[in-house]
């Protein structure tokens, strides 16, 4: 039991030094530490953007195309031009095409409403931040307002010292990981 208190107080303290680092980053200088944050998060999520939106509009244009063709085909169903096994072969072609792009375009939205959100939590994480003075321990409601999760990797030995020395890596909520 004793153990475990000594665990949970270095875990504390490891989890109190990240908190103060990033909440003293920020007071220090908060544009540059928006700034690198943007940086850290937004290269990837613009650069994915515009490459979502290039793929939407390609994706609504294809399907304008397949309607098209579809409705071409019934045409010349009617006429006689087409026998049935081409007409249900180029028919089924057309519909799983259809599918496909339909659940494309869904994941596609779903990324561009997930960048979104990003947004949302940044802001939100910001504000946090902002109204934090100082931060003298880890207490339920800092952790319930900046903590999303804490990942604690086994301890490590060091060979000089014979020490142990616990290594995490905090997740700030809308954030992520920083170090």
């Amino acid at each position: 039991m004793r153990k475990r208190k000594h665990l949970f107080n270095e875990l504390a303290e490891l989890v109190l030094a990240e908190i103060q680092s990033v909440v003293k980053d920020y007071k220090k200088n908060p544009k540059a530490f928006e700034k690198k944050m943007q940086r850290k998060f937004q290269s990837d999520s613009a650069l994915n953007a515009r490459r979502a939106e290039k793929r939407l509009s390609e994706i609504t244009e294809r399907l304008a195309e397949i309607e098209v063709y579809i409705q071409h085909l019934y045409e010349d169903k009617i006429k006689g031009n087409v026998t049935q096994d081409v007409f249900a072969n180029l028919t089924k072609k057309y519909s799983d095409e259809k599918a496909e792009l339909f659940a494309e375009r869904e994941m596609l939205k779903r990324g561009e409403n997930e960048r979104k959100q990003f947004v949302k939590r940044f802001n939100h994480f910001i504000a946090v931040v902002e109204n934090i003075e100082n931060v003298s321990e880890v207490n339920p409601d800092i952790l319930r307002e900046l903590i999303d999760k804490i990942e604690v990797f086994e301890d490590e030995q060091h060979p000089e010292s014979r020490k142990k020395s616990a290594k995490i890596k905090v997740y700030f909520t809308g954030i992520g990981a920083l170090n």
